[in-house]
């Protein structure tokens, strides 16, 4: 049986979270999560968002550490986390806390979390109490989704982040400046561009897809679309051969002079 995507697993959570028609007494935050994953045809059963915290994850850190390491992925499994002597007592001797409420991430449809609690499915805020993010791999494929043909028709293609100084490039979480950023992208990444507009202040903004899975918004005018996407409209130009070789040395240069900080 092939594993789900993160994006499938995320856009059914963020469904079920808007509609709300999940009372908390049919699916409780364990439950719910599981039933998420089961619903796109991957397979997941643990007993309790402890449970899972410990015996789930393949990678699990802090939500600051998921957003700097780029682990931050749609679909991954999001944990409030205490040491507050509350975890069942066969944990209480392995010294890892109480992970007491498990939900999803999203970052799609509106929704950044996705979870059950009194009374049923919602949605919820990232910032909202969440410490840790934890990767389900054995059950969930984090990759960056093939996104194709947009539902409203928008061509998608794959772009680079480009910028003329400096080493990245913010991710936002919204078309704008106001919130904090997800992430800090490293100048020659490659992205998967699921639609561009402008927002409300007159920017032109783009919906984006990280190789981690993680989605966002970033500024059109620090995306060069590949090859292959001739006659998109709405994005800068492509990238010339002269242009992507400059951007290589430039982005080595940066690399080596971090490098020889670090040492």
């Amino acid at each position: 049986m092939a594993k789900p995507t993160g994006l499938a697993v995320a856009k059914n959570a963020a469904a079920k979270a808007k509609a709300g028609f999940i009372a908390y007494q049919q699916q409780d935050c364990q439950s719910f999560v599981e039933n998420c994953v089961r619903d796109c045809g991957g397979v997941m059963d643990y007993a309790g968002s402890n449970d899972m915290f410990r015996n789930a994850c393949s990678w699990l850190g802090t939500v600051d550490e998921a957003i700097a390491r780029g682990k931050l992925s749609q679909g991954a499994l999001v944990f409030k986390h205490a040491f507050d002597n509350g975890e069942p007592e066969k944990y209480k001797k392995d010294g890892k806390g109480n992970a007491r409420h498990v939900g999803l991430y999203c970052g799609a449809d509106g929704v950044e979390v996705a979870h059950s609690t009194p009374p049923g499915a919602q949605a919820a805020k990232l910032s909202a109490g969440w410490t840790h993010v934890g990767l389900y791999e054995k059950g969930i494929h984090y990759q960056a989704a093939d996104l194709g043909e947009g539902d409203d028709g928008v061509k998608t293609g794959r772009a680079m982040v480009w910028a003329d100084n400096g080493s990245f490039v913010y991710l936002r979480s919204t078309p704008g400046t106001e919130k904090p950023y997800l992430a800090k992208v490293l100048l020659g990444t490659e992205v998967e561009v699921a639609e561009t507009a402008v927002n409300s202040a007159g920017a032109e903004w783009s919906k984006v897809v990280l190789p981690s899975g993680i989605s966002g918004f970033m500024m059109a005018r620090f995306l060069r679309l590949l090859g292959g996407n001739e006659g998109w409209e709405g994005q800068s130009e492509l990238v010339t051969r002269a242009e992507f070789a400059a951007l290589e040395t430039r982005v080595a240069t940066l690399e080596n002079g971090r490098h020889r900080k670090e040492a």
